[in-house]
């Protein structure tokens, strides 16, 4: 009995952390569940894992992970449907194998393989807005309106590329050592920091709160979560979940306003 009663413990203690999934865990509400859906690239994400260096040398290319990125590209007229890849963008600039191919309007669209061909065919789009802090700043004060974060610390905000759809990230939790203040958080022992991520839709037009996406996080700093987020265009705004960024959050905000 006391084994059994141990392993129970473990796995609850597992459930807490990354290792039984996400980095990011959603607290779904019937808000979000209007806007958002989950993506998922069921194949992840294949990186080389060496680069040739120009001196002959091999070098190795590190596993495909939160720290790299997505690149998205649009097959020829802009539409709902986009060509997206994992790309190593600090050092090498180096691609993955694979490519997929996905209607980011549709909740329930399946990320299917798209060609190299089909790659390079289709144009380039920038993921994200956001420009120096006190221009951004000001930019968001001119709109006009109060736009009031949930959680007790700011990150980095992100507004869309026309401007009509502000984005506040922030968080409420603790970094470091301590007890966690989410409910039924068992992370401790396998994470320093834990608490709620809070990200804070608005319209800048009317200053309306559209909706909050809400999550708890652990064991990965906040900013290097919110670091991780964008636009792709001025309706879809992403939020990596996993480690591995095989999952993402698709916030479709053409769909209502």
């Amino acid at each position: 009995m006391k084994r059994f009663t141990s392993l129970i413990i473990f796995g609850c203690l597992v459930a807490g952390t990354s290792l039984g999934g996400d980095i990011v865990r959603l607290n779904w509400t019937a808000s979000m569940r209007e806007y958002c859906h989950v993506l998922t690239f069921p194949s992840g994400w294949k990186m080389p894992m060496s680069k040739l260096r120009r001196d002959g040398s091999v070098e190795a290319i590190a596993k495909f992970g939160l720290e790299h990125d997505y690149e998205v590209r649009v097959p020829g007229l802009l539409s709902t449907r986009f060509l997206v890849r994992g790309v190593e963008s600090y050092s090498y600039k180096e691609y993955t194998g694979n490519i997929y191919e996905v209607d980011l309007s549709d909740p329930k669209a399946i990320a299917s393989l798209a060609t190299e061909e089909a790659w390079k065919d289709a144009t380039p789009i920038p993921l994200r807005y956001v420009g120096p802090g006190t221009e951004l700043a000001k930019r968001i004060q001119s709109f006009g309106h109060e736009f009031a974060p949930t959680g007790s610390h700011g990150e980095t905000d992100r507004l869309s590329p026309d401007g009509s759809l502000l984005v506040l990230q922030n968080w409420t939790g603790k970094l470091g050592a301590g007890g966690s203040d989410v409910p039924l958080d068992f992370s401790i022992g396998f994470s320093r920091d834990h608490g709620k991520l809070f990200f804070d839709a608005y319209s800048t037009d009317t200053g309306k709160k559209l909706v909050t996406i809400t999550a708890n996080f652990s064991p990965r700093f906040p900013e290097e979560i919110f670091g991780r987020t964008g636009w792709i265009t001025e309706r879809y705004f992403f939020i990596p979940l996993d480690q591995r960024r095989e999952r993402c959050l698709i916030c479709d905000f053409g769909r209502k306003r």
